[in-house]
């Protein structure tokens, strides 16, 4: 008898660890970076990709967190999406702005923009240098970042 619940006692043990599942809300080989909903976010990302050891490009990056524009046909606009909101201020190695870009995704402008808003960047010419300084100024949004290493 004493063998027989031994032998249940550790067939429950196994099939409750065989159930439990290790959830993460991170994708492997990237960072969640969540920003301040109502001020600025300091961060130093990792700023790696798979293709270089020292950088990656501002194409690399995404921004989450948000519900997409949808075309309000009765009131003939977009509602919804970032609008701009969502800001990336690099930093000089003295703490100074080096440049921003605004992420856009509002139904007529879709990617990153120049600090004004009004110039579309081609953000596979924009190198980010790995563990690069930046104020973000987010909305509440979330900043995907490559990170391969982790």
């Amino acid at each position: 008898m004493k063998k027989l619940m031994t032998v249940a006692a550790t067939a429950l043990c196994a099939s409750v660890f065989a159930n439990t599942a290790v959830e993460s809300s991170n994708i492997v080989g990237y960072q969640n970076l969540d920003s301040n909903a109502s001020g600025a976010t300091m961060m130093a990302p990792t700023f790696l990709n798979v293709d270089f050891a020292d950088k990656c490009t501002l194409a690399d990056l995404s921004v989450t967190g948000y519900s997409a524009p949808v075309y309000d046909e009765s009131r003939g606009r977009w509602s919804g999406g970032t609008k701009g909101v969502f800001n990336l201020q690099f930093l000089t190695s003295q703490g100074k702005t080096e440049v921003t870009y605004r992420w856009y995704d509002d139904g007529t402008k879709l990617g990153w923009y120049d600090s004004k808003g009004t110039t579309k960047i081609d953000a596979t010419k924009v190198d980010i240098p790995a563990g690069k300084g930046l104020w973000c100024f987010g909305g509440g949004l979330t900043l995907v970042v490559p990170a391969p290493e982790l």
